[in-house]
């Protein structure tokens, strides 16, 4: 074969090949060139998704429809404590008698400040050192008319000192210690208070505090 027939061929081959390839392009052109792409899904973002809300469970009444709702007995309310009645200082002063120089003993009226001889009118107690010339003797307290004392109460004011403490007239008197604060009512209802000290000297010092309620 002559080289000028050789290069026919090839040449027609080449168009072949090339006509063929075409054809199957514009065959699929469609199906390798669409007219709307097909979209890329996006990436999920790394920042984490906030849960929704839950909605509220609707509220369920556990008694049934035909039991109606049982409620407790009410309770009567406990009894108010009325506090005490405020009281207000009537009198208070200090009496004083020199037992070493022969004075008398007297009756003593509180409510007056004041020393009686007798027991009688306003007097309230009759207050008598048991041995006078030693300083720490007892004291024998006696009530006159409707006067009344109690033994010492610590930290007491004389109303809150239970009524049946208190002793008057006609009872056995009641040993009383110096330097102690005695509860007491004057004869005329009163709350008081004494207290009685004597002294290396003789000297015999009653203080006293009356009270009345407002």
């Amino acid at each position: 074969m002559t080289e000028p027939a050789s290069r026919t061929q090839i040449i027609i081959a080449i168009i072949g090949l090339v006509g063929a390839l075409g054809t199957a392009l514009l065959y699929n052109w469609k199906t390798i060139f669409p007219k709307n792409p097909v979209e890329r899904t996006s990436t999920p973002s790394s920042s984490p998704v906030k849960p929704a809300p839950a909605e509220p469970m609707p509220e369920t009444n556990s008694s049934s429809p035909s039991e109606p709702n049982k409620t407790p007995p009410s309770q009567p309310d406990p009894p108010v404590l009325q506090p005490p009645p405020a009281h207000a200082t009537l009198n208070r002063g200090t009496l004083k008698n020199s037992l070493h120089t022969g004075a008398k003993l007297y009756f003593y009226d509180f409510e007056h400040s004041q020393q009686l001889t007798e027991c009688s009118g306003d007097a309230d107690f009759f207050i008598k050192p048991n041995n006078p010339s030693n300083p720490d003797t007892t004291i024998t307290v006696t009530p006159c008319g409707l006067a009344k004392y109690a033994p010492h109460s610590p930290n007491r004011r004389p109303w809150l000192v239970p009524a049946n403490m208190f002793v008057g007239r006609g009872h056995k008197p009641r040993p009383v210690y110096q330097d102690q604060w005695i509860p007491c009512r004057t004869g005329r209802g009163n709350y008081c208070q004494f207290v009685l000290k004597l002294e290396a000297n003789g000297d015999f010092i009653i203080k006293f505090g009356v009270f009345a309620e407002h």
